[in-house]
């Protein structure tokens, strides 16, 4: 056995005792295992959660980002912000900007380029793919999926994505409603992708989420029926709701920002429009902004139990199928 099939094993086990035992999640095993795969990544988060134990100002240093490569999408989701309620400008990452904030994040383990629109519409994504990964830094994609033709497909695979997560939001007429695209359209685009990669004998894991809420809850079943056997992964997402907080955060200590096409960071991916703003990169380097003032200061209310701006009515759907995130 391979060292790196041995390391895999372990993780596994490691991090399915972890979400069961300690978090109490045990359905979040799978998304943790996607961020946290290697020995090395398991040292930083057990640094990440003892500086979030202990309260601290400052947490261990920053390793993963999640960029948005644009806020633009082609589609209208019932129940998303970017659809119903984001107010902030829309645009595209500049790719100079872009390869500035990878070059000042000397840690990066993990980079996902996306979160408030289809990255397939940057019309530079692929370049920007390869600029993370020829850093020998994980890359990830989230995909709405209705852009996948053919000459997308063998790009994809060209590259060095490691992993590429569709949403698909129920199940048939439940996501066609949702989404406004043919259901049936969007699995054969799935299903040609994984059969390509298959004969090529490529390495991208393919997974497959859903948002959870009122429209989709009752497709559950189907849902995870629908896709077994063809994903490598099947993941449920509760929807983000207005709610009080009562907790503290763990986002703002586990080693994570979310950076906005304009440069703009934000603490985390449910900060749709941009309301709390740690720094911004055109004028300062992301590891300055992640044990920055703003930051030490966000800890700072998180410790004490105080939750501003949108902190305070941060909340996820609840169904005992899903395990919340947050």
């Amino acid at each position: 056995m391979s060292f790196r099939k041995f390391e895999r094993r372990v993780m596994e086990v490691i991090i399915k005792s972890v979400a069961r035992y300690y978090l109490k999640k045990p359905g979040l095993s799978g998304i943790i295992l996607i961020k946290i795969p290697t020995f090395k990544a398991g040292l930083f988060a057990f640094m990440h959660e003892i500086c979030y134990l202990l309260g601290l100002e400052k947490s261990f240093r920053l390793t993963n980002l999640s960029i948005e490569v644009t806020n633009y999408c082609n589609l209208g989701c019932l129940m998303c912000p970017a659809s119903t309620q984001m107010s902030r400008r829309r645009g595209f990452i500049d790719e100079n900007l872009f390869r500035k904030i990878i070059d000042d994040a000397f840690h990066l383990e993990l980079v996902l380029l996306f979160q408030w629109g289809e990255p397939f519409l940057h019309p530079g994504i692929f370049e920007l793919i390869d600029y993370v990964s020829a850093r020998n830094i994980r890359v990830m994609i989230t995909t709405n999926g209705t852009l996948c033709s053919d000459e997308t497909i063998e790009r994809i695979l060209d590259s060095r994505l490691e992993r590429l997560a569709f949403s698909v939001d129920g199940v048939g007429p439940t996501y066609t409603r949702i989404r406004g695209f043919d259901y049936g359209q969007l699995r054969a685009s799935i299903l040609k992708l994984k059969k390509m990669r298959d004969l090529r004998k490529s390495n991208l894991k393919i997974d497959i989420s859903m948002v959870v809420f009122e429209e989709t809850e009752a497709d559950i079943e189907k849902f995870m029926s629908e896709w077994r056997g063809i994903a490598d992964g099947i993941y449920l997402i509760p929807r983000f709701i207005p709610g009080v907080r009562k907790n503290r955060c763990r986002e703002i200590w586990r080693g994570n920002l979310t950076v906005l096409w304009d440069g703009r960071v934000v603490p985390c991916c449910a900060d749709f429009d941009a309301k709390m703003v740690m720094g911004d990169l055109t004028k300062e380097g992301i590891s300055n902004i992640w044990n920055g003032v703003q930051m030490r200061e966000l800890r700072r209310c998180h410790r004490g139990g105080v939750f501003p701006g949108i902190c305070n009515c941060c909340a996820e759907y609840a169904n005992p199928r899903v395990h919340a995130r947050f």
